[in-house]
């Protein structure tokens, strides 16, 4: 797999190519790079029960804040930041679906309300001089140098149990390789592109007072996607061709896969979940691709 990677990286990385990283990477971590896409997508449809967290564990330059960054990179508009310093806040998740924590360090103090946010309940959300409310995540991921509940002993199950965690990460050659060539400090990621449209009441509304955005694209007759976002990895370049692969009612809750549209990439289904799950190859002549699976396989 690390053949797959091309001698130089272009500032701008193409699907393909990211998915290459991101193999090269994990076959370097001796990670199954299925499980754990397999596992993010599965728990944004909330298909994992009990499980909300994604733990990486790992050396200084091991890959954990790039990747934990990068994956979610196109939803920005459902990913909060935890505020990590001082008190354990969550004050700009509001709303949000996915909540990242960098370096996170878990203490006594924070810990009840980290196993509440990992629950999956409604947990509250204080904003400074502003009115109480309250967020409800889909995924939280964390990533820190040290175990979890390395600190809270008697709560280590307790979080493990709530998670996936991915242990000792090691300093990564094929990431410093790779980010070395480029111009920029970090390539412009199109790996994990999900995309959480308006609602249908609320593209009724835009409806009906005619208030469609010119940069929305209409997909069919109630299915819309921000013109930005479909240009973000459909380049004049590429070669991928996109396609939607959820059919489902469009809410909040069900964001909008896309997936290239060949047929050699999906799987014919999901394997379980489980830390025995067996690397699966897709066969493509292109690209061992962890991420390309038709949802409604699941």
């Amino acid at each position: 797999m690390l053949n797959d990677l091309p001698d130089e990286l272009p500032n701008t990385m193409s699907p393909t190519m990211t998915l290459a990283l991101f193999n090269a990477w994990c076959e370097e971590q001796g990670l199954n790079p299925t499980h754990i896409i397999w596992y993010i997508i599965a728990r944004l449809q909330g298909r994992v029960y009990k499980k909300i967290g994604l733990f990486l564990h790992g050396q200084s330059n091991s890959g954990k804040t790039y990747w934990s960054t990068i994956l979610f990179s196109s939803l920005h508009s459902i990913v909060g930041k935890l505020s990590t310093g001082g008190r354990f806040c969550l004050q700009d998740c509001e709303r949000k679906r996915i909540i990242i924590g960098e370096e996170l360090a878990i203490t006594l103090d924070n810990v009840d309300r980290l196993k509440e946010l990992m629950n999956g309940d409604i947990t509250t959300c204080e904003r400074k001089g502003k009115s109480v409310v309250k967020c409800k995540a889909n995924l939280v991921v964390l990533n820190s140098n040290s175990p979890p509940g390395s600190n809270v002993p008697a709560e280590s199950q307790a979080l493990i149990n709530r998670m996936m965690v991915i242990r000792n990460l090691k300093p990564s050659a094929v990431l410093g390789n790779a980010l070395s060539q480029l111009n920029k400090p970090k390539p412009h990621p199109k790996f994990l592109t999900l995309f959480a449209p308006p609602t249908d009441s609320q593209l009724r509304d835009m409806e009906k007072n005619s208030e469609i955005p010119t940069d929305i694209l209409p997909l069919d007759e109630k299915r819309y996607m921000y013109k930005e976002s479909w240009d973000s990895i459909c380049e004049e370049d590429d070669i991928l061709q996109a396609t939607l692969a959820c059919q489902g009612s469009m809410t909040e809750a069900e964001p909008i896969i896309l997936i290239p549209d060949t047929q050699d990439f999906l799987p014919q289904s999901m394997p379980a979940l489980t830390p025995e799950t067996t690397r699966v190859s897709f066969q493509s002549t292109e690209t061992d691709c962890p991420m390309l699976f038709d949802c409604n396989n699941f």
